[in-house]
């Protein structure tokens, strides 16, 4: 199955929807009003230099176990992340041109293949943030 953003921004419960008819799952049995939206952009985090040596180490099992569970993410929520900061783009225009070029195609094969138009995404939409 392929379910592009810009339907879910559009129609968000018919996607679930669709999600769910795929999987063979009754729609009807799930309300997804009030859902939690996870990682959205505020919530954008990175491990700290702590907790990649831990999950790294040999040691991790043994520290969870010791820890506890609600130690355990009582320690991961308060000090083992550090605010994501995004790096600076180092896309100029001229590459992004060239890349778009060169998917181009590609990708009207693509959107043709899933039954969207043509015109459903153009490079003139495609922008460099920041």
């Amino acid at each position: 199955m392929v379910s592009f953003l810009e339907d879910w921004k559009n129609d968000e419960n018919g996607e679930i929807r669709r999600v769910l008819e795929f999987l063979n799952l009754d729609p009807l049995g799930v309300d997804a009003r009030g859902a939690v939206k996870l990682n959205v952009g505020g919530q954008r985090s990175k491990h700290s230099t702590l907790q990649r040596m831990i999950v790294k180490s040999r040691l991790r099992s043994l520290l969870r176990w010791l820890a506890g569970p609600k130690l355990w993410a009582y320690l991961a929520a308060k000090h083992a992340q550090a605010s994501c900061v995004l790096p600076n783009s180092e896309l100029t225009s001229g590459i992004l041109r060239d890349f778009l070029d060169y998917v181009r195609e590609d990708n009207q094969c693509f959107l043709k293949e899933w039954g969207k138009p043509a015109d459903f995404w153009s490079p003139a939409k495609v922008t460099l943030l920041g």
